[in-house]
């Protein structure tokens, strides 16, 4: 079972990394805070899942313990990002509106992503660390 989830990990992993990618593509480098995270958290998640697939204990703690800091880390990124929204309608400052659109979508893509990781994980979790030891 750890080695279904090594493999979701794995998954997360390149998707964080890719919405990092995707963000400064698509904004610009004021996004590069986006890459970062998305590198670095992309990476733990990768570096997780090949550890889990290499049957350690360890790994299944970090894959777990990331999706739920980033469920929560996206939840509030993303609820910051749509009141800012809300404001910037008022605005009527459409260049402002569609770069805050884009980025509101890439996190709570992200904070969904996040959410169904953590599901998978809780619902599998004691069944992968019992095939551990």
């Amino acid at each position: 079972m750890h080695q279904h989830l090594s493999y979701l990990y794995a998954f997360f992993g390149l998707f964080l990394i890719g919405c990092g990618l995707l963000s400064v593509l698509v904004l610009g480098w004021k996004a590069k805070t986006a890459l970062v995270s998305g590198g670095t958290f992309g990476l733990i998640a990768l570096t997780a899942g090949h550890f889990l697939n290499l049957s350690q204990t360890w790994a299944l703690y970090v894959g777990a313990l990331e999706a739920v800091l980033l469920a929560g880390i996206f939840a509030w990124r993303a609820s910051a990002a749509f009141l800012k929204l809300t404001e910037l309608l008022q605005t009527h400052d459409t260049q402002a509106v569609r770069q805050k659109s884009i980025a509101f979508l890439i996190i709570a893509t992200m904070f969904v992503t996040a959410l169904v990781v953590l599901t998978i994980t809780a619902t599998f979790f004691a069944d992968a660390n019992n095939s551990l030891h």
